[in-house]
């Protein structure tokens, strides 16, 4: 207030006048407002933002950072094969394969002048072929006394062939044998001199040549496959006399898995025909074979249980019925094992067979069969 006391005392009089009626000019202004007022135009109220400082400041930084992203697009497409790595061939420690020879040889000599040989020509290791020959001697030349000389030569010559298809087996087999004996039962002071004379007076040999096939198929992880067997074989065979004999049989075994069990058959045919040394003609027989079975098993045991039929044909027609039954049991691990049988059968007494269980056979025995019900 003192301030504009002091101002109007220094303030010249003229000054003082202009400033005075310029106040008044305004005053009169607008109090001649308060009349009638036109407004042009909508009006709207608004209340601007204001700027305030918030609670928390902090300091806004000019420079800024983008991050662009990486984006990366599958294919649609899907490869389904996986190839392994390579893996290295396992070979065990403790049981090395063995190494194969192709030639096996066996020497030896016993008491009474008693020799063997065999020799053995075989294959190396194969995928899908296998072979072997072979050559088997033994003989004794011992002598007894008061007692004809009783000698004996066996000589064995056979060949083995298999070969492994995709699902089948072949299998080749043929051999020869040459078995030599003497009579010598009887003591020479007892005879005369004329009646045997020598060794060769007394000698009796066979000679038998044989061979088989067999085909089969046997691959029991399918199980909707049928499992088949077919063999074939043939043998001839003669004695020191003249007497001699062929053999045939043609024999197929096929089965099926079903369920549990193994349902199949065997059906098979067999023929002899006999001629004994010095005779006119000989004498011919067949047989027909019809065995269905059923089979079946597990890790510690099998069963099979069926029925045999068979028809034998010579001068007379004759049939037999046989039961077939037979089984095993593992009673513990692989130690103890039981086994059990019940089988009928009928089988030809051939020259061979009966050759083969007694060499003094005379020449032209009488045969026929011999039936175990």
């Amino acid at each position: 207030m003192k301030y504009f006391k002091k101002l109007l005392n220094t303030m010249p009089k003229k000054q003082w006048t202009i400033i005075m009626a310029g106040m008044l000019t305004v005053s009169y202004s607008f109090g001649q407002v308060g009349g009638n007022v036109i407004v042009s135009g909508d009006y709207i109220p608004e209340i601007k933002k204001s700027e305030k400082l918030p609670i928390n400041p902090s300091v806004r930084d000019t420079f800024q950072t983008r991050t662009i992203p990486s984006v990366k697009i599958e294919p649609a497409d899907l490869s389904l094969y996986h190839t392994p790595d390579t893996l290295s061939a396992a070979r065990m420690k403790n049981e090395p394969l063995k190494k194969l020879r192709r030639l096996y040889m066996k020497l030896g000599f016993g008491n009474y002048l008693t020799p063997y040989a065999q020799i053995n020509v075989n294959s190396l290791r194969s995928k899908t072929d296998a072979y072997s020959f072979g050559y088997k001697y033994f003989a004794s030349f011992g002598k007894q006394k008061n007692v004809a000389f009783p000698g004996v030569q066996q000589h064995e010559l056979y060949g083995n062939y298999k070969h492994l298809f995709k699902n089948h087996t072949l299998t080749l087999r043929a051999g020869y044998d040459y078995d030599q004996n003497h009579f010598y039962g009887f003591r020479p002071d007892s005879v005369t001199e004329t009646l045997f004379p020598d060794k060769k007076s007394i000698r009796q040999h066979f000679h038998k040549v044989g061979f088989d096939a067999t085909f089969a198929n046997t691959d029991m992880a399918d199980k909707q496959k049928w499992l088949s067997s077919t063999r074939l074989a043939y043998y001839w065979m003669q004695d020191r006399q003249k007497s001699r004999e062929h053999g045939l049989s043609l024999g197929t075994d096929i089965s099926k898995h079903v369920k549990d069990f193994f349902v199949g058959a065997r059906l098979g045919m067999e023929y002899f025909h006999f001629k004994a040394g010095g005779s006119g003609a000989g004498s011919g027989m067949g047989f027909i074979r019809f065995n269905p079975y059923v089979k079946a098993g597990r890790e510690k045991w099998n069963v099979e249980i069926g029925l045999e039929v068979a028809g034998a044909f010579d001068s007379t027609a004759k049939g037999y019925i046989m039961p077939v039954v037979s089984g095993e049991a593992k009673l513990y691990k692989n130690h103890v094992m039981a086994f059990l049988q019940a089988k009928g059968g009928v089988e030809r007494n051939t020259f061979d067979r009966l050759r083969l269980t007694n060499p003094f056979i005379v020449s032209s025995p009488m045969l026929g069969q011999t039936y175990t019900p």
